[in-house]
């Protein structure tokens, strides 16, 4: 250690002067001074009195040795040319070595003072000494730069209030332990910096004495901070529910998280001992493998992709993983990876099912109509590019309703069922079937190369789908319709395609169904007048543009009228007077039927009422109910609530259905025809012997009436085969207790003749036309049926 030039030649030569003023010391004969074995001091080596260039030479020396107490720690050297001169003044000598000894060991103390205070001073840590009152006595530098405050504001107040409120009650007990005499170490308490935050000190404090203490803090705020999240950090890793593993450049896991353990099945310790390439499922010929997502060359630190993997057990998983590079100055030599890793099998598994939910039918796995028209869309682009051809069949199940009404819904799934896996018998890999709804189905063929190609498909799918379908509880056997358009010629746009199938398909229904039609030009006018027809039923109805037309019906036996039936007209604005064979049909296909038969009914009951009025009488009108009509709509309630509205009994309503309607679903037109009976409507089967039904059934049916077909009445006189059957209907009728009514009645002859076979009631232009309500009225005020005819 240096004294900093506190003993410098000139200080020890005006100490040699001063001894040489009070003694006569001749120190012009001393030449240099040596300071000598100050182990202590080794910046203290030489001290000379002048220069040597001007020393004389060196003749003697005096050495006197510096001493504390008995022990020696140097020595004081005079080299003089005259060494007999100065032995006079050797007490005088030794009395200047005993205060230079002092001066020595003054300096000493001194420079050890300084450094302490230097080091004091300069102290990284807090060092400080506080008085057992509670105030700082002395502070280090760093006080100042760790809390913000000068060490003035610190000496003024008692340190205790700087201290956080909820760490007061335990820093005084470790203060009273201090007085107490006793050490505090590591103890942790907050401070207020100057800027009203708190810093997390720990002390280190001894007492000095009996009024002081010494203490060293060190500020561990960051320290914490960082602890807290690394303990953050491994509560995630330990806790996620994502695998977590780490691993080198050559795929040693080096470390895993629980999860990964529950995922894979391997312990902590198997897993330590276990390559990355371990995991790779080879069972699903994945290409992605977990060492193919890390690439110590890549430029990228961040990785992502999908992997098949194994668990210990071999069962394979999808993972979905994200490995990144763990950027680290101090691994040199080896790279580390940090992969999170996710079971995906379910996710995956759900989204195909969803994908196919969103593009296939349920019940079929067919393309829906979404996938159809994607992929149209998508060949139609190509098409134009490569100016190619494609084709679309619209194909739609003949009189499928039918199986639904007679065999339930249940049935006609397994009949879809069956027809779409015969439709997929008959194209080629690159086609596509799609169910488009129902009965419906569509079949787009792309790269048409020859049309005639086209008609030998649809020959093909005309023979495979009426083959009897023996999945049902009986066999089944359907026919189809097939409309077929073809690109660009019939629609250069989905829906154009589309509309131009659809329409060749109704027209090949039109023509009798079980058979094919190509689009063409002249179909479309047809379509539009279908569409105006449907808006202007729309109008009529809204409109209430239709009226009910009444045509009597005669008892035989004594010529009065015995009841009507209510035939709907269409005052269409421009057209006039349309009958309902030319919009009946058109209604149905539309839906419609339903509103117009409500209207009908309400209409209907309305006059009935009305007559009780004019006519003074109440007459029962039959009312034809279609097939729509019958089995969707609301007919009962409607029937109840008009009746009750305008005090009508429902026995005064007949509805008139077909024996062919009726047989559709024998089950449900039973509980249907039972329900309008329990209210006490009366039920007729109309066009009775039209039909192919067994006349066995008609024993179950709550019925009310027979009424003869007319077909077998215009050639009653000359037909023996039409006379039978007559015959026959009416002695059925009788054995049931039924009402029996013949239709066409246009001839005396006829009326003759349905006399004598007993037939109650007859209807036709012999007695009156369909009338209007006021021509009907005018007809009843008559006493006496007179025929229009004879």
């Amino acid at each position: 250690m240096e004294f900093e030039n506190e003993l410098n030649n000139d200080y020890l030569a005006s100490l040699l002067h001063l001894q040489s003023k009070s003694t006569m010391l001749p120190v012009s004969k001393i030449h240099d001074v040596i300071l000598q074995g100050l182990k202590d001091f080794p910046g203290i080596e030489s001290i000379l009195w002048e220069d040597k260039k001007d020393a004389v030479s060196h003749e003697n020396t005096i050495e006197l040795p510096l001493k504390h107490g008995t022990a020696n720690f140097g020595c004081l050297q005079l080299i003089t040319s005259d060494k007999s001169t100065l032995t006079p003044f050797l007490p005088y000598l030794r009395n200047f070595a005993t205060l230079l000894t002092a001066l020595i060991e003054n300096s000493k103390k001194e420079s050890t003072t300084s450094i302490q205070e230097r080091l004091f001073e300069m102290a990284p840590d807090l060092l400080c000494i506080a008085s057992n009152k509670g105030y700082f006595t002395k502070l280090s530098l760093s006080w100042e730069k760790t809390l913000g405050w000068s060490r003035h504001e610190l000496y003024e107040k008692p340190f205790i209030s700087f201290i956080h409120p909820e760490d007061i009650e335990d820093t005084n007990k470790a203060f009273n332990t201090l007085i107490n005499g006793q050490n505090v170490n590591n103890y942790v308490n907050r401070y207020r910096h100057k800027n009203g935050a708190y810093r997390w000190l720990e002390w280190t404090s001894y007492p000095e004495s009996e009024d002081t203490f010494f203490a060293t803090a060190r500020d561990i705020t960051d320290t914490r901070a960082i602890a807290k999240k690394l303990q953050l950090a491994a509560s995630v890793y330990n806790n996620t529910t994502e695998a977590i593993f780490v691993f080198n450049h050559k795929g040693h896991i080096l470390s895993v998280n629980p999860s990964f353990t529950k995922l894979t099945g391997l312990s902590f310790e198997q897993a330590l001992i276990t390559n990355i390439a371990e995991l790779d499922s080879t069972e699903n010929n994945s290409k992605h493998t977990l060492s193919k997502l890390i690439n110590p060359r890549s430029p990228n630190s961040y990785r992502t992709g999908n992997t098949w993997c194994k668990k210990v057990s071999g069962e394979s998983f999808l993972a979905s993983c994200s490995v990144t590079l763990v950027q680290d100055k101090h691994m040199i030599g080896e790279q580390r990876f940090i992969c999170v890793m996710n079971d995906i099998t379910d996710q995956k598994k759900d989204e195909q099912r969803i994908r196919q939910l969103a593009y296939h039918d349920p019940l079929t796995g067919l393309a829906n109509r979404t996938l159809l028209q994607d992929r149209i869309t998508h060949s139609i682009s190509n098409a134009k590019r490569n100016q190619s051809r494609m084709a679309l069949l619209f194909i739609d199940l003949d009189n499928f309703k039918s199986i639904n009404d007679t065999l339930g819904h249940d049935a006609g799934d397994e009949v879809i069922k069956a027809q779409a896996k015969r439709l997929l018998s008959c194209i080629r890999k690159s086609d596509t079937v799609a169910r488009f709804g129902g009965d419906e189905f569509v079949i787009f063929i792309d790269n048409v190369k020859n049309t005639a190609d086209l008609s030998h498909l649809a020959q093909k799918i005309l023979t495979v789908l009426a083959k009897p379908i023996t999945e049902t509880s009986s066999p089944v056997s359907l026919t189809s319709s097939i409309g077929i358009a073809i690109f660009p010629e019939d629609g250069s746009s989905y829906d154009k395609l589309m509309k131009s199938a659809d329409t060749a398909m109704y027209t090949a229904k039109a023509f009798g169904k079980n058979n094919f039609r190509y689009f063409s030009s002249a179909m479309m006018v047809k379509v539009d007048e279908r569409l105006q027809l449907e808006m202007e039923l729309r109008d009529a109805i809204d409109n209430n543009q239709f009226e009910m037309y009444y045509q009597p019906r005669v008892c035989l036996a004594n010529k009065e009228v015995s009841g009507a039936e209510a035939l709907i007209r269409w005052n269409h604005p421009q057209k006039g007077l349309i009958c309902p064979l030319l919009f009946i049909p058109y209604a149905e296909e539309a839906g419609l039927i339903n509103e117009i038969g409500r209207q009908v009914i309400i209409t209907v009951i309305e006059q009935i009422a009305q007559w009780k009025i004019d006519l003074i009488q109440e007459i029962p009108i039959a009312i034809n109910i279609s097939a729509l009509q019958f089995n969707e709509g609301e007919i009962r309630d409607t029937i109840l609530e008009q009746c009750e509205l305008h005090d009508v009994a429902p026995n005064l309503i007949e509805l008139e259905i077909t024996e062919t309607v009726v047989m559709e679903n024998l089950d449900k037109s039973i509980k249907t025809l039972q329900d309008l009976r329990n209210i006490g409507v009366r039920i007729a089967i109309d066009d009775f012997g039209t039909g192919l039904s067994s006349m066995a059934y008609l024993k179950k049916l709550p019925l009310d009436t027979l009424k003869i077909d007319k077909s077998f009445i215009h050639e009653i006189e000359t037909n023996a085969d039409d006379i039978a059957i007559v015959k026959i209907i009416i002695a059925l009728a009788q054995v049931l207790g039924l009402d029996i009514i013949a239709e066409g009645v246009e001839l005396s002859i006829h009326e003759k003749m349905l006399n004598n076979l007993s037939c109650q009631h007859a209807q036709g232009y012999y007695y009156a036309k369909p009338m209007p309500v006021k021509e009907f009225v005018a007809f009843m005020h008559q006493q006496d049926i007179e025929p229009l005819t004879k």
